[in-house]
C-alpha cells in the first residue's frame, strides 16, 4: 500500500458539497460544501492578519466546529497551528510568556475568534468575502504541533505534518468498520492526538462528527440515543463510565469504537461490549506516532482484545533489547517504529530529537512489548515505569492489570514510590468498594510476593490527565504522603 501525499484541504475539496460533516448537540449543523467555503473565507481572513505558510500559532482548541475550521483554515495556508487547552486563557499564555518565539495565538474566550500578536496586539479574525486561491502546500511540512501530557516525565511538543496524521487514517482504513453513513462522537479533546485522529478521519474516512457540549457518560450516551451515534474513539475510563450507565439508555445505534490509552483487562472489554452493543478495537499509538497496531473488527473478540493488534501497514516495528538489538518474537524489549506516521521530531528541540529518534530513523516509544507468533503486539510497561525493588526491575502495568482483574475495582494505577530500604516500592490507587485487606488478599494469589503494592490506597476516582491517562505524576505524589 501506498501513503497518501494529499493534504486535508485537498480531502475537503474533493467531497460532495451536501455531505454531512460536523453537527453539535443544539442542532446546528455543517455539510462539507459549507466547511469549505468557511475553511475559504477563514484562509482569507487570515491572510488579511498576515499568516502566511511557514508561520506557527498557537490555537485555542475547545471542542468545537469552529475551531476545527480555523486548523483547517490554517493548514491550507501552509501554517502550523499549536492546540493548546480550552481551559487557559489567554492572560495564561501572555503572562507565561508562551508565545515567545510564535506567530500568534488565536483564541475565541470572547465568543468571536482574535488573533494575539507577541506585543498583545489584538485583531479580529473575519470570514473574508474575497476570492481565495489556496497557496500550494506541502503535506509533509510542520502542520499540528501537540504538548505531550507529561505525566510521566517532561513535557515535550510534537511535530507532525499532515503526511503522518493522514496516513494513519489510511492506514486504519481497512480495520475499523466505516461505513459511509457513520456518525462519530467528538467527545475527545481536540487538541490531543485521539482527538485529531477523529477529526481528520472525518474527511479521509466518510463519516460525520458529532460535538456534545457536555463531556460526561451521561451526555455521551444521550448523543447516543438522540443522534443514532454509530461509532467513537474513547479510553477506558470513558467506556467504563458509559457501560455502568448503558442501561438507562437507547444505544442499539453504536457499531464499533477505538479503545486506548491506558490498560483494560478483558473482562471489562467484555463487559463494555455487552453493555454498549459495540465493538472494540484495541489501538496503540502515541502524540510521536499517530499509529503503531491496531485490532481489526472482522477479527473474534479474542484476537481483538489479546493485545493491541497487528501491526498497521504503512509502519514497521522492531523489538528491541537492553543491548539495541532487535529480539525474537515472544521476547520483551522497548517498542520503536518508523513509517509514515511517525513524527517530525519536537519543537525546536534537537537534542531531545535526536534521543527519540535513532540514526535509522526508529522512534523509541519508551513502551515495553514483545509480538506473539501471530504478529500481534502487546504492551508489557514502560521504560520509566519500571519500578526498581530491591535490584528487580518490576511492570507497574502487570500490577494494575492484575488490580483491574480483582473483583469489586473498576479503576486502578500503581506507580513506583522511594523506599529507604528496598530503593522503590510498588504502591496503587483503586476504585472499589471492597478494603484494602480484602484487595491485597486477592492479588496475594495472583501476584509474587514483591509485585504486591505496599498500600492500596481506595478513592472515589482516579485522577486523569486531560487526555483521560491515569495521571501519574498526580498519583505518585499523593501515594508518597499517604
Amino acid at each position: 500500500m501506498e501513503p497518501s501525499t494529499k493534504t486535508i484541504y485537498e480531502y475537503l475539496n474533493e467531497k460532495t458539497k451536501d455531505q454531512p460533516l460536523f453537527r453539535d448537540d443544539s442542532g446546528e449543523s455543517l455539510t462539507c460544501g459549507q466547511a469549505k467555503a468557511k475553511v475559504d473565507a477563514m484562509a482569507a481572513g487570515l491572510q488579511d492578519l498576515g499568516v502566511r505558510a511557514g508561520d506557527v500559532l498557537a490555537l485555542r482548541f475547545p471542542r468545537t466546529a469552529s475551531a476545527a475550521l480555523v486548523e483547517f483554515a490554517l493548514l491550507t495556508l501552509g501554517a502550523a497551528a499549536l492546540l493548546t487547552d480550552p481551559h487557559a486563557t489567554k492572560e495564561t499564555y501572555l503572562a507565561g510568556g508562551d508565545l515567545a518565539g510564535l506567530d500568534g495565538y488565536l483564541t475565541d474566550e470572547t465568543g468571536h475568534w482574535v488573533l494575539i500578536r507577541n506585543g498583545g496586539t489584538e485583531r479580529p479574525l473575519t470570514e473574508s468575502d474575497r476570492p481565495f486561491a489556496a497557496p500550494k502546500q506541502d503535506a509533509m511540512a510542520p502542520a499540528v504541533l501537540i504538548s505531550t501530557s507529561g505525566s510521566t516525565g517532561k513535557t515535550k511538543t510534537v511535530v507532525l505534518s499532515q503526511y503522518n496524521i493522514v496516513n494513519n487514517l489510511v492506514d486504519a482504513a481497512a480495520f475499523g468498520d466505516y461505513v459511509p453513513e457513520d456518525l462519530a462522537l467528538g467527545i475527545l479533546p481536540l487538541f490531543h492526538i485521539f482527538g485529531q485522529v477523529l477529526l481528520f478521519g472525518s474527511l479521509i474516512l466518510d463519516y460525520a462528527i458529532l460535538f456534545p457540549e457536555i463531556v460526561s457518560a451521561d451526555s455521551a450516551l444521550r448523543c447516543v440515543e438522540t443522534f443514532g451515534v454509530t461509532r467513537m474513539n474513547g479510553v477506558p475510563s470513558l467506556y467504563k463510565a458509559m457501560a455502568e450507565k448503558a442501561g438507562d439508555y437507547d444505544v442499539s445505534t453504536l457499531r464499533v469504537g477505538f479503545i486506548g490509552g491506558s490498560p483494560c483487562t478483558v473482562r471489562e472489554i467484555r463487559d463494555i461490549e455487552a453493555k454498549l452493543g459495540m465493538k472494540l478495537l484495541n489501538a496503540y499509538g502515541m502524540s510521536e506516532c499517530v499509529s503503531i497496531s491496531i485490532s481489526s473488527a472482522a477479527d473474534p473478540l479474542e484476537k481483538r482484545i489479546g493485545g493491541v493488534g497487528h501491526i498497521y501497514p504503512l509502519s514497521r516495528v522492531e523489538i528491541v533489547g537492553p543491548d539495541g538489538r532487535k529480539v525474537e518474537p515472544g521476547e520483551q524489549g522497548e517498542i520503536t517504529v518508523q513509517g509514515a506516521s511517525r513524527m517530525l521530531g519536537y519543537f525546536r528541540d534537537p537534542e531531545a530529537t535526536r534521543a527519540a529518534i535513532d540514526a535509522d530513523g526508529f522512534l523509541h516509544t519508551g513502551d515495553l512489548g514483545y509480538l506473539d507468533g501471530d504478529g500481534i503486539l502487546h504492551i508489557t510497561g514502560r521504560i520509566k515505569e519500571i519500578i526498581i525493588r530491591n535490584g528487580v526491575n518490576l511492570s507497574a502495568r502487570r500490577i494494575e492489570e492484575a488490580l483491574l482483574s480483582v473483583p469489586g475495582v473498576s479503576a486502578a494505577a500503581v506507580v513506583g514510590i522511594p523506599d529507604a530500604k528496598q530503593g522503590e516500592v510498588p504502591a496503587a490507587m483503586a476504585v472499589s468498594d471492597r478494603t484494602e485487606v480484602e484487595l491485597l488478599a486477592d492479588l496475594a494469589e495472583k501476584l509474587p510476593k514483591n509485585e504486591i503494592p505496599i498500600r492500596i490506597w481506595l478513592t472515589e476516582s482516579i485522577p486523569l490527565t486531560h487526555s483521560g491517562k491515569p495521571d501519574k505524576q498526580t498519583i505518585r505524589k499523593l501515594l508518597e504522603k499517604a
